[in-house]
Protein backbone atom coordinates (compact mmCIF):
# COMPACT_ATOMS: atom_id res chain seq x y z
CA UNK A 1 0.00 0.00 0.00
CA UNK A 2 2.68 2.23 1.02
CA UNK A 3 4.37 1.52 -2.23
CA UNK A 4 1.57 2.26 -4.01
CA UNK A 5 1.33 5.79 -2.68
CA UNK A 6 4.57 6.60 -2.97
CA UNK A 7 3.85 6.05 -7.15
CA UNK A 8 0.72 8.23 -6.74
CA UNK A 9 2.70 10.43 -4.83
CA UNK A 10 5.23 10.97 -7.67
CA UNK A 11 2.91 10.62 -10.84
CA UNK A 12 0.93 13.08 -9.23
CA UNK A 13 3.28 15.22 -8.91
CA UNK A 14 5.11 15.06 -12.18
CA UNK A 15 2.23 15.80 -13.97
CA UNK A 16 2.15 19.15 -11.66
CA UNK A 17 5.48 19.78 -12.47
CA UNK A 18 4.74 19.66 -16.67
CA UNK A 19 1.42 21.11 -16.62
CA UNK A 20 1.82 24.28 -13.89
CA UNK A 21 4.79 25.83 -12.33
CA UNK A 22 5.29 29.26 -12.52
CA UNK A 23 1.87 30.54 -11.50
CA UNK A 24 3.15 31.15 -7.78
CA UNK A 25 6.06 32.94 -9.23
CA UNK A 26 4.76 35.36 -11.78
CA UNK A 27 1.50 36.57 -10.20
CA UNK A 28 -0.18 36.69 -6.75
CA UNK A 29 1.17 34.10 -4.10
CA UNK A 30 -1.31 31.13 -4.45
CA UNK A 31 -3.07 30.08 -0.81
CA UNK A 32 -3.40 26.29 0.66
CA UNK A 33 -6.82 24.99 1.29
CA UNK A 34 -6.84 21.13 2.06
CA UNK A 35 -8.02 18.93 4.32
CA UNK A 36 -6.11 15.51 5.38
CA UNK A 37 -7.22 12.61 7.62
CA UNK A 38 -4.62 10.06 8.18
CA UNK A 39 -2.87 10.96 5.00
CA UNK A 40 1.16 10.67 4.22
CA UNK A 41 3.21 13.80 4.45
CA UNK A 42 4.37 12.69 1.07
CA UNK A 43 0.72 12.92 -0.20
CA UNK A 44 -0.07 16.31 1.24
CA UNK A 45 3.01 18.50 -0.10
CA UNK A 46 1.90 16.69 -3.49
CA UNK A 47 -1.67 18.33 -2.95
CA UNK A 48 0.00 21.89 -2.34
CA UNK A 49 2.37 21.39 -4.84
CA UNK A 50 -0.54 20.72 -7.06
CA UNK A 51 -2.83 23.71 -5.75
CA UNK A 52 0.42 26.48 -5.97
CA UNK A 53 2.99 24.90 -8.59
CA UNK A 54 5.86 24.96 -5.57
CA UNK A 55 7.36 21.91 -5.09
CA UNK A 56 7.92 20.24 -1.46
CA UNK A 57 10.39 17.50 -1.41
CA UNK A 58 9.90 15.08 1.11
CA UNK A 59 12.99 12.65 2.42
CA UNK A 60 12.49 9.68 1.93
CA UNK A 61 13.01 8.28 5.63
CA UNK A 62 9.97 11.09 6.51
CA UNK A 63 7.04 8.70 7.12
CA UNK A 64 4.64 10.20 9.40
CA UNK A 65 0.83 10.82 8.63
CA UNK A 66 -0.99 13.53 9.06
CA UNK A 67 -4.47 14.89 9.74
CA UNK A 68 -5.69 18.17 9.49
CA UNK A 69 -6.79 21.47 7.63
CA UNK A 70 -5.36 23.93 6.12
CA UNK A 71 -7.23 27.20 5.26
CA UNK A 72 -5.85 30.13 3.32
CA UNK A 73 -1.88 29.19 4.30
CA UNK A 74 0.45 30.47 2.09
CA UNK A 75 3.22 27.63 0.75
CA UNK A 76 5.56 28.99 3.65
CA UNK A 77 3.29 28.68 6.41
CA UNK A 78 1.59 25.44 4.73
CA UNK A 79 5.62 23.71 4.90
CA UNK A 80 6.37 24.71 8.21
CA UNK A 81 3.24 23.20 9.80
CA UNK A 82 3.55 20.34 7.96
CA UNK A 83 7.22 20.10 8.80
CA UNK A 84 5.66 20.58 12.72
CA UNK A 85 3.47 17.38 12.07
CA UNK A 86 5.89 15.83 10.43
CA UNK A 87 8.27 16.62 13.47
CA UNK A 88 10.83 16.92 10.75
CA UNK A 89 13.29 19.94 9.86
CA UNK A 90 12.93 22.13 6.49
CA UNK A 91 14.07 24.83 4.16
CA UNK A 92 13.72 27.04 1.13
CA UNK A 93 16.00 27.52 -1.41
CA UNK A 94 16.24 28.86 -4.76
CA UNK A 95 16.75 27.18 -8.22
CA UNK A 96 17.56 29.23 -11.39
CA UNK A 97 17.17 27.25 -14.59
CA UNK A 98 16.98 27.58 -18.39
CA UNK A 99 13.90 25.53 -18.40
CA UNK A 100 11.73 23.31 -15.76
CA UNK A 101 13.02 19.95 -15.70
CA UNK A 102 10.57 17.11 -17.18
CA UNK A 103 10.24 15.50 -13.88
CA UNK A 104 11.30 17.05 -10.44
CA UNK A 105 14.57 15.79 -8.12
CA UNK A 106 13.80 13.90 -5.35
CA UNK A 107 14.22 15.83 -1.80
CA UNK A 108 17.85 13.44 -1.49
CA UNK A 109 19.06 15.06 -5.31
CA UNK A 110 18.04 18.52 -4.11
CA UNK A 111 19.75 18.29 -0.91
CA UNK A 112 23.26 16.55 -2.67
CA UNK A 113 22.70 19.99 -5.19
CA UNK A 114 22.38 22.24 -2.14
CA UNK A 115 25.41 20.73 -0.27
CA UNK A 116 27.13 21.60 -3.51
CA UNK A 117 26.17 25.37 -4.03
CA UNK A 118 26.65 25.95 -0.37
CA UNK A 119 29.84 24.52 -0.81
CA UNK A 120 31.21 26.73 -3.53
CA UNK A 121 29.70 29.53 -1.58
CA UNK A 122 31.54 28.65 1.38
CA UNK A 123 34.89 28.76 -0.83
CA UNK A 124 34.27 31.74 -1.92
CA UNK A 125 34.06 33.70 1.83
CA UNK A 126 36.95 35.83 2.94
CA UNK A 127 38.94 34.60 6.00
CA UNK A 128 36.99 37.20 8.23
CA UNK A 129 33.86 36.45 6.71
CA UNK A 130 34.29 31.87 7.67
CA UNK A 131 35.46 33.15 11.21
CA UNK A 132 32.12 35.83 11.82
CA UNK A 133 30.53 32.34 10.62
CA UNK A 134 31.61 29.38 11.77
CA UNK A 135 32.39 31.83 15.40
CA UNK A 136 28.72 32.31 15.88
CA UNK A 137 27.96 28.82 15.04
CA UNK A 138 30.81 27.78 18.00
CA UNK A 139 29.77 29.36 20.34
CA UNK A 140 26.08 28.74 20.10
CA UNK A 141 26.11 24.98 20.47
CA UNK A 142 24.15 23.82 23.24
CA UNK A 143 26.27 21.03 25.24
CA UNK A 144 23.67 19.89 27.01
CA UNK A 145 21.06 20.82 29.84
CA UNK A 146 18.06 19.05 28.73
CA UNK A 147 16.49 19.21 31.81
CA UNK A 148 16.31 22.77 31.68
CA UNK A 149 15.94 22.66 27.80
CA UNK A 150 12.70 20.48 29.09
CA UNK A 151 11.78 23.77 31.14
CA UNK A 152 11.35 26.01 27.71
CA UNK A 153 8.72 26.42 25.34
CA UNK A 154 8.37 24.14 22.67
CA UNK A 155 9.52 26.94 20.12
CA UNK A 156 12.72 27.13 22.06
CA UNK A 157 13.07 23.76 23.67
CA UNK A 158 15.50 22.79 19.57
CA UNK A 159 18.67 24.08 21.16
CA UNK A 160 20.91 26.81 20.85
CA UNK A 161 21.74 25.76 17.24
CA UNK A 162 18.24 25.27 16.35
CA UNK A 163 17.12 28.70 17.58
CA UNK A 164 19.67 30.23 15.96
CA UNK A 165 18.86 28.26 12.58
CA UNK A 166 15.01 29.03 13.05
CA UNK A 167 13.46 32.18 10.82
CA UNK A 168 12.06 32.73 7.37
CA UNK A 169 12.53 30.28 5.36
CA UNK A 170 13.55 26.97 7.43
CA UNK A 171 13.92 25.84 10.64
CA UNK A 172 15.02 22.26 12.71
CA UNK A 173 13.21 19.75 14.21
CA UNK A 174 12.78 19.50 18.10
CA UNK A 175 14.70 15.88 18.74
CA UNK A 176 13.62 14.17 21.82
CA UNK A 177 14.65 11.27 24.25
CA UNK A 178 12.87 9.33 24.98
CA UNK A 179 11.73 10.28 28.28
CA UNK A 180 10.37 13.40 25.81
CA UNK A 181 12.62 16.06 27.11
CA UNK A 182 14.82 17.83 24.33
CA UNK A 183 17.96 16.61 23.22
CA UNK A 184 21.21 18.69 23.80
CA UNK A 185 22.76 19.71 20.16
CA UNK A 186 25.94 17.86 21.63
CA UNK A 187 24.03 14.88 21.46
CA UNK A 188 21.82 15.59 17.93
CA UNK A 189 24.98 16.06 16.30
CA UNK A 190 26.35 13.08 17.28
CA UNK A 191 23.42 10.39 17.10
CA UNK A 192 21.49 11.89 14.29
CA UNK A 193 21.36 12.78 10.37
CA UNK A 194 19.89 15.34 9.95
CA UNK A 195 21.37 17.23 6.22
CA UNK A 196 18.66 20.12 6.58
CA UNK A 197 19.81 21.32 9.87
CA UNK A 198 23.66 21.46 8.29
CA UNK A 199 22.32 23.17 5.21
CA UNK A 200 20.68 26.50 7.25
CA UNK A 201 22.31 29.21 6.89
CA UNK A 202 21.80 31.73 10.14
CA UNK A 203 20.66 35.07 10.04
CA UNK A 204 18.32 34.93 6.79
CA UNK A 205 16.80 37.53 5.39
CA UNK A 206 13.83 38.41 3.27
CA UNK A 207 15.25 41.90 1.76
CA UNK A 208 18.66 41.80 0.03
CA UNK A 209 21.35 44.96 -0.87
CA UNK A 210 23.41 44.50 -3.81
CA UNK A 211 25.63 46.22 -5.30
CA UNK A 212 27.84 45.51 -8.21
CA UNK A 213 28.96 46.55 -11.59
CA UNK A 214 29.77 43.84 -13.93
CA UNK A 215 29.49 40.86 -11.94
CA UNK A 216 30.03 37.26 -13.38
CA UNK A 217 26.48 35.42 -12.31
CA UNK A 218 28.41 33.17 -9.94
CA UNK A 219 30.11 36.15 -7.68
CA UNK A 220 26.42 37.49 -8.18
CA UNK A 221 24.93 34.65 -6.52
CA UNK A 222 27.84 34.27 -3.96
CA UNK A 223 27.00 37.86 -2.84
CA UNK A 224 23.20 36.93 -2.59
CA UNK A 225 23.58 34.06 -0.50
CA UNK A 226 26.08 36.25 1.60
CA UNK A 227 23.45 38.84 2.32
CA UNK A 228 20.10 36.97 2.31
CA UNK A 229 21.58 33.42 3.71
CA UNK A 230 19.62 31.76 1.47
CA UNK A 231 21.12 29.13 -1.23
CA UNK A 232 20.63 29.30 -4.90
CA UNK A 233 21.17 26.20 -6.82
CA UNK A 234 22.28 27.32 -10.56
CA UNK A 235 22.08 25.62 -14.32
CA UNK A 236 25.67 24.85 -15.18
CA UNK A 237 25.49 25.84 -18.18
CA UNK A 238 23.80 29.53 -17.18
CA UNK A 239 26.44 32.74 -17.83
CA UNK A 240 26.30 36.05 -17.71
CA UNK A 241 27.56 39.15 -15.82
CA UNK A 242 25.34 41.76 -14.28
CA UNK A 243 25.35 45.09 -12.92
CA UNK A 244 22.35 45.79 -9.83
CA UNK A 245 22.29 47.80 -7.34
CA UNK A 246 19.60 46.75 -4.74
CA UNK A 247 18.57 48.67 -1.10
CA UNK A 248 16.62 46.28 1.16
CA UNK A 249 14.37 44.87 -1.82
CA UNK A 250 12.62 41.83 -2.11
CA UNK A 251 14.91 39.08 -2.62
CA UNK A 252 12.42 38.26 -5.86
CA UNK A 253 14.09 41.43 -7.82
CA UNK A 254 17.80 40.27 -7.39
CA UNK A 255 16.49 36.46 -8.46
CA UNK A 256 14.58 38.49 -11.53
CA UNK A 257 17.89 39.82 -12.71
CA UNK A 258 19.43 36.78 -12.42
CA UNK A 259 16.77 35.22 -14.77
CA UNK A 260 16.81 38.40 -16.89
CA UNK A 261 20.95 38.23 -17.29
CA UNK A 262 20.54 34.65 -17.48
CA UNK A 263 17.79 34.02 -19.97
CA UNK A 264 16.79 31.47 -17.25
CA UNK A 265 13.94 30.84 -14.94
CA UNK A 266 13.83 31.09 -11.36
CA UNK A 267 11.76 29.16 -8.62
CA UNK A 268 11.25 28.37 -4.91
CA UNK A 269 11.38 24.88 -3.31
CA UNK A 270 11.03 23.41 -0.39
CA UNK A 271 12.63 20.27 1.76
CA UNK A 272 11.39 18.21 4.48
CA UNK A 273 13.05 16.13 6.15
CA UNK A 274 12.78 14.18 9.43
CA UNK A 275 16.31 13.63 11.53
CA UNK A 276 17.40 9.84 11.73
CA UNK A 277 19.29 8.57 14.93
CA UNK A 278 21.87 6.62 14.54
CA UNK A 279 22.48 3.16 15.52
CA UNK A 280 25.50 2.83 17.96
CA UNK A 281 26.96 0.85 15.65
CA UNK A 282 26.65 3.84 12.93
CA UNK A 283 28.01 6.33 15.23
CA UNK A 284 31.13 4.14 15.87
CA UNK A 285 31.70 3.53 12.26
CA UNK A 286 32.11 7.31 11.97
CA UNK A 287 34.01 7.52 14.64
CA UNK A 288 36.54 5.43 13.32
CA UNK A 289 36.48 7.54 9.66
CA UNK A 290 37.65 10.67 11.62
CA UNK A 291 41.53 10.01 11.36
CA UNK A 292 40.61 9.40 7.31
CA UNK A 293 38.93 12.66 6.82
CA UNK A 294 40.92 15.01 9.36
CA UNK A 295 44.41 13.96 7.14
CA UNK A 296 42.47 14.86 4.11
CA UNK A 297 41.23 18.11 5.62
CA UNK A 298 44.72 18.97 6.97
CA UNK A 299 45.94 18.20 3.25
CA UNK A 300 44.03 20.75 1.65
CA UNK A 301 45.00 23.23 4.93
CA UNK A 302 48.50 22.79 3.53
CA UNK A 303 47.79 23.93 0.23
CA UNK A 304 46.51 26.76 1.42
CA UNK A 305 48.49 29.99 1.74
CA UNK A 306 50.65 31.20 5.17
CA UNK A 307 48.32 33.74 5.74
CA UNK A 308 45.30 32.19 5.21
CA UNK A 309 46.35 29.15 7.55
CA UNK A 310 47.23 31.43 10.16
CA UNK A 311 43.51 32.75 10.23
CA UNK A 312 42.17 29.13 10.35
CA UNK A 313 44.57 28.14 13.38
CA UNK A 314 43.00 31.06 15.15
CA UNK A 315 39.89 30.10 14.46
CA UNK A 316 40.55 26.55 15.47
CA UNK A 317 42.47 28.08 19.06
CA UNK A 318 38.82 29.96 19.14
CA UNK A 319 36.72 26.51 18.37
CA UNK A 320 38.91 24.60 21.39
CA UNK A 321 38.72 27.34 24.09
CA UNK A 322 34.76 27.48 23.35
CA UNK A 323 34.46 23.71 24.00
CA UNK A 324 36.30 23.85 26.44
CA UNK A 325 34.61 26.66 28.54
CA UNK A 326 31.49 25.51 27.91
CA UNK A 327 31.85 21.83 28.31
CA UNK A 328 32.94 22.62 31.64
CA UNK A 329 29.22 23.05 32.69
CA UNK A 330 27.66 20.74 30.78
CA UNK A 331 25.70 17.35 32.10
CA UNK A 332 28.13 14.66 33.11
CA UNK A 333 27.13 12.65 29.93
CA UNK A 334 27.23 15.49 27.86
CA UNK A 335 30.60 16.29 29.34
CA UNK A 336 32.16 13.07 28.98
CA UNK A 337 31.19 12.72 25.20
CA UNK A 338 32.83 15.56 24.80
CA UNK A 339 35.76 14.89 26.61
CA UNK A 340 36.02 11.82 24.21
CA UNK A 341 36.36 13.33 21.33
CA UNK A 342 38.48 15.77 22.62
CA UNK A 343 41.01 13.14 23.65
CA UNK A 344 40.79 11.54 20.44
CA UNK A 345 40.83 14.92 18.94
CA UNK A 346 44.10 15.31 20.69
CA UNK A 347 45.78 11.69 20.60
CA UNK A 348 45.05 12.34 16.19
CA UNK A 349 46.65 15.46 16.22
CA UNK A 350 50.01 14.45 18.44
CA UNK A 351 50.08 11.49 16.39
CA UNK A 352 49.69 13.47 12.92
CA UNK A 353 52.24 16.19 13.98
CA UNK A 354 55.16 13.15 13.33
CA UNK A 355 54.47 13.47 9.86
CA UNK A 356 55.08 17.39 9.88
CA UNK A 357 57.98 19.33 9.29
CA UNK A 358 59.41 21.17 12.31
CA UNK A 359 58.79 24.31 10.12
CA UNK A 360 54.77 22.77 10.02
CA UNK A 361 54.97 21.87 13.94
CA UNK A 362 55.87 25.22 14.94
CA UNK A 363 52.56 26.52 12.69
CA UNK A 364 50.37 24.43 14.46
CA UNK A 365 51.83 25.28 17.79
CA UNK A 366 49.07 26.91 19.22
CA UNK A 367 46.60 24.40 18.28
CA UNK A 368 48.52 21.71 19.93
CA UNK A 369 48.60 24.19 23.06
CA UNK A 370 44.92 24.92 23.12
CA UNK A 371 44.48 21.19 23.10
CA UNK A 372 46.54 20.23 26.05
CA UNK A 373 45.25 23.07 27.80
CA UNK A 374 41.63 21.24 27.34
CA UNK A 375 42.97 18.52 28.52
CA UNK A 376 44.79 18.93 31.45
CA UNK A 377 41.52 21.14 32.79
Amino acid sequence: MYRCRRVMTATVMTLCFAMGGAAQIAGEEALVNLSVAGEAVQNVAAQIFEQTGVQVAITEDTDRTLTGQLEDRTVEESVELLATGAQASWMRAYILESSHPEEPCSAEELLGKLRGARNQWLEGLTNRERQRLFGRIITSIDFGDAAAAADRADEEASGAVGRMLAGPGGGVAIVRTAAGTPESDMNVMRRYEDPIRMLLLPERSETVSLDFTDEPLHEALSAFTMDARFLVIADEELDGRLTLRLDDAPLSEALDAFAETTDAQWRPVYVIGQPTRLSDREVASREDQFEEQAVQLWGEFWRRDPQERESWVQLGVLGIEQVSARMRNAPAEDRAALEEVMNRVFDFMVGYSTRLTPEQRLELRPIMQALARTRAN
